[in-house]
């Protein structure tokens, strides 16, 4: 058996009477992917560099090198691209929105006719959509679920709550402060 490589680099095994072959293994392809994921990288840092770093070309254009949610935000107000790069994937999410299906078969049962009833009057799936759309622009959002429990939204729900009242969406612009329960 006689190993070349080919003028991609890769190895090319053949033995005598058959055709010659690629081998490559998965171990290969994963580091091939991830060394050219670092040379992209790397490419994008310097891109900016001209005449071996002297001039920054992002500082002559203006261009700013870390991007945050607010410019994100102008550039979906103000471009047609953006606004369709941050809508596109959730609109293709969100357009059929998912079913319930029951073991049975059954589409009409109680369980699935009242969530449906919940889901049209709270505009969840609306609620959920936006909140997609949202995570695009900025690090995080939530989905905020109003019970009629009587309490703060600063407590945990105390058990009373008989209706789901509402769902709505915040994007991290609109948070000031985010807490996680660290309680098992």
């Amino acid at each position: 058996m006689v190993s070349k490589r080919d003028n991609k680099g890769r190895f090319i095994t053949s033995s005598a009477g058959s055709a010659p072959r690629t081998a490559l293994s998965t171990d290969q392809g994963q580091l091939r992917v991830m060394s050219d994921l670092l040379s992209r990288m790397q490419l994008a840092n310097l891109a900016s560099l001209q005449f071996e770093g002297n001039r920054d070309m992002y500082a002559i254009f203006g261009y700013k090198k870390e991007i945050l949610p607010q410019h994100t935000l102008a550039k979906y107000t103000r471009q047609d691209i953006a606004t369709r790069i941050v809508d596109a994937p959730p609109d293709a999410t969100w357009s059929n929105p998912p079913t319930i299906k029951s073991d049975l078969g059954d589409e009409d049962n109680p369980t699935n006719v009242a969530f449906q009833s919940l889901a049209k009057r709270t505009k969840l799936w609306s609620a959920l959509h936006r909140a997609d759309r949202m995570a695009r622009m900025y690090p995080f959002s939530i989905v905020l679920f109003g019970f009629d429990d009587g309490g703060s939204l600063a407590r945990p729900i105390n058990g009373k709550a008989n209706d789901l009242l509402y769902v709505r969406a915040y994007g991290s612009r609109q948070i000031d402060k985010l807490t996680f329960n660290t309680d098992p």
